[in-house]
């Protein structure tokens, strides 16, 4: 009898726990509003822009990080632009004049103590650079 009622709490125990683990990603998510500073950047060739990323907590709970994704959806020359991601700032330098096409992707990542992973989307957003010629 006691050895039956012994397994139950562990049964719930274990339960709980794996609860827990599931959904602790989600409990402390950052309330504030992320967003970027500008959808659209003017710079000069060799001269680093930098994207500013606003409404970030200045600290997560333990276990959680941001994670910054810059990808290259369009640019005008034969080299693509250098990206340096970052929060607050992702740098991002550009080699040739013409109009670039960046997308931005704020996520929070969430590594839980049993072992998993789990990543939310808090911004997705196309921004344009407009990479001007260096006059002398």
């Amino acid at each position: 009898m006691k050895r039956m009622r012994w397994c139950r709490v562990e049964i719930t125990l274990v339960t709980i726990i794996l609860i827990y683990c599931t959904l602790s990603g989600w409990a402390a998510e950052p309330a504030r509003e992320i967003r970027l500073d500008s959808n659209s950047i003017t710079g000069v060739v060799d001269k680093p822009l930098q994207i500013l990323v606003e409404g970030v907590a200045e600290q997560l709970p333990s276990g959680h990080m941001y994670s910054v994704v810059a990808d290259t959806l369009a640019y005008p020359g034969p080299t693509p632009p250098a990206i340096l991601t970052g929060i607050p700032d992702t740098t991002i330098d550009c080699k040739d004049a013409g109009d670039y096409r960046i997308r931005i992707r704020v996520n929070v990542v969430n590594k839980s103590s049993c072992g998993g992973a789990s990543v939310r989307t808090l911004l997705d957003q196309e921004v344009t650079l407009h990479v001007l010629q260096r006059t002398f």
